[in-house]
Parts: structure tokens; C-alpha cells; sequence
């Protein structure tokens, strides 16, 4: 049985009128996206190098969010990752706050990568999060940007390591913004044993324990100088109010969740936007799933325990076209007419006036 990308859905089929507004008919992308920490890529003679090849070329991803590229020398690695992959694209973390490990994306299609500190995102004097938080929006051909979030959060089971993951997850949730979103990763965390004890965190619970640079942003402190903060990474990603994400349930072909063979916990998640929920399936790949994996070019039995300690989350999705409705295209000015959409792009409408026109009273003059 190969590997295949899911078809059940041929794209945001619909026409409609709403509100006066003709819709449009247009397929949407299918896309390929792996969530992996790779524990390192490895210099490219090694075995642990050959294997993730193996792994991620049986997968056949258009686009990798990678955590754990251990260093400034093992991004080199990163390249020739790439390069035995087929995948044009390569964006990584400059460095870390804390630590040499950083995340990365690469991807067949064109990035534009933005990499924020905790002092960006906080707004004020903030040095709290493990890693940079990074942002790959990638241009999947015509089809709105796919934003893509590679995360690695703080390890650990201290109450401090909870605290920062606590931290971490509010981070993430303030770098993602409107549009599709894939954020993925290793959260260092069971998603069924949180929020912890105690619920909020209201102070620091061993400040001497934290690294000397370690600063807490303002509006961190401000919440747990209050009503506290919870003590829980995914709930700011996952809050209506705030980026709404949903957790997709990605499962090994057994049927079970663990993504750290070594443990069986489930560390890894994949987390989307609402509206590209609906289309997504997400599942995590092991080699040793042969009767799932079996392609025409498989990867070798054990090659995902060689590659790393933790196994792929690989999420098939849609992504939907630039446009759906008329109403899409919108910019909001009378004067140069009503936009509209067409087979999934914008295009504009004759302006409304021959001479000259009054945007203030949308009228001609």
C-alpha cells in the first residue's frame, strides 16, 4: 500500500451567492507537511543522516518543519539534507536564546522566514524562551500562503521546565496571526496531563535554578502577578478567543499516539487552523509500519529509530485558493469598482466612474 495524499476532498468546490456577492469555483492544493525533531541532522556519511533520508524520502513532504539542528555546524547538514531530498528551500534559526539547538524549514516550495526573540513578541525587555520563535510562510502554488511554525519546546519535568513551556506556548501563540497555520513539533508535553499543579503559576519556583539571563516579559509577569498564568503550553494556541488552532489526532498504524519510541509519550503534535481542519488527516510514520509504508521505494525497517528518538507527524492538507468568494477580493474602495474572484485568484473591477469619483460619498463626480 503507498503512501497517498488525501483525494476525498478535490478542493473548496462552491458556488454561491451571498449577499448579492457571486461565488467561484476553484480547487485547492494539496500539501504535504512532516513535523519531525530530527536529533540532529548528522554529517552526511553518517547513518543517522542516511536514515532520515530514507524516512523523509518515503514520506515524499513538500515542506519539513525540523527541531533539534544542533548547532551552526550541523545547519550544513541541513543543506545537504536538502539537497539528497530534492527540496529547493532552506530556512533555519540563526541561533537559540538558550542553548545551540534551533529549528528549521525546508521546503520545494519559495519561504519567507521571520524569526522573533521574546522581547518582539512580549512587546518589552523579555529573554524566556528556549528557542526562537520562527515562521515559514510558504508560497504553495496557487493556493493562499501556508504559514508553517517548527516548534521545540523547553524539556524537562521540573516546575521551572513547566513554567517555560507555559511561557513558550504564549509565545507561539502571539507570532500566529490570520490565515492557514500549521504549527508543529515537539512540545515536551502530554497533552492529557495538562493544565499541571498548580493550575496558575504565580511566581518563579526556583528563580536560582534558571539560567542568569533568563528574563520574564512584562506581560507575563503582569499575568502571574495576577490572576496567574496557566500552566499549560497548548491552551493559548488552542483558545477561541486567541489563534483557535486544532489538534489533529495523528496516530502510528496500531492506533497509538506515543512519538518517542523510547518512552511511548506523546511529545510530538500537529496543530492547524480551523479552517484548514476540515480537509486535514495527520498521522505519525514509523518504518517499521510496513503493512502501511509499503512503497516503491520503502524506507528500511529500524531506519526511523536510526535517523532519531522521536518519529515524524506528517499532516496532509488543502490549502485553499487565494480566493473562494467574491467578497474575498474585497479592498474595500468603491471608486476603482467590485473586485472579484475567478477560479480562485482576484481580479479586478472597471472602475465605476468614467471622470472623476467621490470615494467619501461613493458617487460619481
Amino acid at each position: 500500500m503507498q503512501i497517498q495524499r488525501p483525494r476525498w476532498i478535490a478542493g473548496w468546490l462552491a458556488l454561491a451567492v451571498v449577499g448579492g456577492l457571486a461565488g467561484c469555483v476553484a480547487d485547492s492544493t494539496p500539501a504535504r507537511v512532516v513535523g519531525w525533531n530530527i536529533e540532529g541532522v548528522g554529517e552526511p556519511n553518517t547513518s543517522e543522516f542516511i536514515a532520515a533520508v530514507q524516512v523523509l524520502d518515503a514520506i515524499d513532504p513538500d515542506v519539513v518543519a525540523l527541531s533539534e539542528v544542533r548547532s551552526a555546524a550541523d545547519v550544513q547538514n541541513l543543506f545537504a539534507l536538502a539537497d539528497a531530498l530534492d527540496l529547493e528551500f532552506v530556512e533555519h534559526a540563526e541561533g537559540a536564546p538558550f542553548g545551540a539547538l534551533r529549528t528549521a524549514v525546508i521546503s520545494r516550495w519559495p519561504i519567507v522566514w521571520t524569526e522573533y526573540d521574546a522581547e518582539a513578541l512580549a512587546g518589552g525587555p523579555a529573554n524566556d524562551i528556549s528557542r526562537f520563535v520562527t515562521v515559514a510562510e510558504v508560497a504553495v502554488p496557487d493556493a493562499r500562503p501556508l504559514f508553517v511554525v517548527p516548534v521545540h519546546l523547553k524539556s524537562g519535568t521540573s516546575a521551572n521546565d513547566r513554567l517555560r513551556r507555559a511561557i513558550e506556548g504564549n509565545r507561539l501563540a502571539q507570532a500566529v496571526g490570520e490565515g492557514d497555520w500549521v504549527v508543529v513539533g515537539d512540545f515536551n508535553e502530554e497533552i492529557a496531563e495538562v493544565p499541571h499543579n498548580p493550575r496558575f503559576i504565580r511566581q518563579i519556583p526556583r528563580p536560582e535554578d534558571l539560567p542568569v539571563a533568563f528574563e520574564i516579559g512584562p506581560d507575563i509577569a503582569g499575568r502571574m502577578a495576577g490572576g496567574g498564568l496557566l500552566n499549560d503550553p497548548f491552551a493559548p494556541l488552542l483558545d477561541p478567543s486567541g489563534p483557535g488552532l486544532v489538534v489533529l489526532d495523528a496516530r502510528k498504524q496500531d492506533g497509538t499516539r506515543g512519538t518517542r519510541p523510547s518512552s511511548g509519550r506523546r511529545l510530538d503534535y500537529a496543530l492547524v487552523s480551523d479552517d484548514l481542519a476540515f480537509a486535514a488527516e495527520a498521522f505519525l510514520y514509523t518504518s517499521d509500519d510496513i503493512e502501511r509504508f509499503r512503497d516503491p521505494e520503502p524506507a528500511p525497517f529500524g531506519a526511523s529509530v536510526a535517523a532519531s528518538d522521536h518519529v515524524a507527524v506528517v499532516i496532509d492538507l488543502e490549502v485553499p485558493p487565494p480566493c473562494s468568494f467574491d467578497r474575498d477580493c474585497d479592498d474595500g474602495a468603491w471608486c476603482d469598482g467590485a473586485e472579484r474572484c475567478h477560479f480562485g485568484r482576484c481580479l479586478p473591477g472597471p472602475p465605476r466612474c468614467e471622470g472623476a469619483c467621490d470615494e467619501g460619498r461613493r458617487r460619481c463626480l
